[in-house]
């Protein structure tokens, strides 16, 4: 895919995403529909897990709206609008390597990103009242939800700049990098974040943005509809299995697929398993760990993880969860 403002770079299971009009690296209409294509990209590349915004050059994040495309504003700024919130309601988290300042609508940019690390050399804020106009994008709902009312009044009334230490003080950003050290740092949390399991991860933003934006009781509901999603997937499998083990899982993001008969085709595979292994005793016997939507050997009491399927089997579930009080780590 060609894009005519950004660079578009996959690293293992990490999009980065450039912003590439340096060296302000201003957003005009060509880069809303840029970045409109990239997140329509990554929505469906399985492969991808995690994203980076960052700006081109060393000086500039991004300063925001371009004015020299005012011509086309009655177009962008509602569009943009709509792109930063899909990108704070996005399902995969989000990071902003913030390399240089972050003006306005750059600003703003970050803040409906998952998590914000800065450049110890970079400024951030929202300028727009400078200009006799207000932060159009997002900024007057994210701000104080990131860092309260009174400070974000503060920062936006007062059109304040500040430096990424006193981002991090006040909570607006999350990480503060060294100079020269940004994409390094940005990568590296990238890389641990890609090996958490894409399901869960998931199910947790949607879960957390449901309860922000439409209530506890909505946030809730959302928690209960993730935690039957995940129970049901391969990761789960993999995170039971690989804690037993005590070795480090290996997510894939995958699910079961349900046949008609309300079973899956791998459940059946893994209880054939489970009977073999456990010495013959029978089907009947490989259950479900309650809440989890994980087959054990109830027969021998085993600890052994087969696979997804119904059932109950209490014992088995007090022996794991007895097993993961002993351990540091828990479950």
């Amino acid at each position: 895919m060609e894009f005519q403002t950004l660079l578009y770079r996959k690293e293992n299971h990490v999009l980065v995403i450039t912003i590439n009009r340096p060296p302000a690296n201003s957003v005009n209409l060509t880069t809303v529909i840029d970045i409109e294509k990239a997140m329509d990209e990554a929505e469906k590349d399985k492969d991808v897990r995690v994203i980076v915004f960052t700006g081109a050059g060393e000086k500039g994040f991004s300063a925001g709206f371009d004015v020299t495309d005012a011509a086309n504003a009655a177009e962008t700024s509602p569009r943009g609008r709509a792109l930063w919130t899909r990108i704070d309601r996005f399902s995969k988290p989000i990071i902003a390597a913030i390399n240089g300042y972050a003006f306005g609508g750059g600003c703003e940019l970050a803040m409906a990103c998952t998590f914000r690390v800065m450049q110890e050399n970079a400024k951030i804020g929202l300028t727009e009242l400078n200009l006799g106009i207000i932060p159009g994008w997002g900024g007057t709902q994210r701000m104080p939800r990131l860092i309260g009312k009174s400070k974000a009044l503060d920062m936006i009334l007062f059109s304040k700049r500040i430096t990424a230490r006193e981002a991090l003080e006040i909570g607006l950003v999350d990480r503060v990098a060294k100079e020269g050290e940004l994409m390094k740092d940005v990568m590296e949390m990238a890389g641990l974040l890609a090996k958490r399991p894409p399901i869960a991860i998931k199910a947790v933003l949607n879960a957390v943005m449901a309860g922000i934006e439409q209530g506890f009781e909505a946030g809730i509901r959302m928690e209960a509809l993730g935690s039957a999603e995940v129970s049901t997937s391969k990761d789960a499998i993999e995170g039971f299995t690989a804690f037993l083990q005590k070795r480090e899982p290996h997510f894939t993001g995958e699910e079961f697929h349900i046949s008609k008969g309300g079973e899956s085709d791998e459940n059946r595979g893994y209880k054939k398993d489970c009977h073999d292994r456990c010495g013959g005793h029978g089907t009947r016997h490989c259950s479900l760990l309650p809440d989890r939507g994980l087959y054990g050997c109830a027969a021998r009491h085993r600890t052994e993880i087969c696979g997804p399927g119904h059932g109950r089997h209490q014992s088995q579930l007090r022996q794991i969860q007895g097993e993961g009080q002993n351990d540091p780590g828990g479950l």
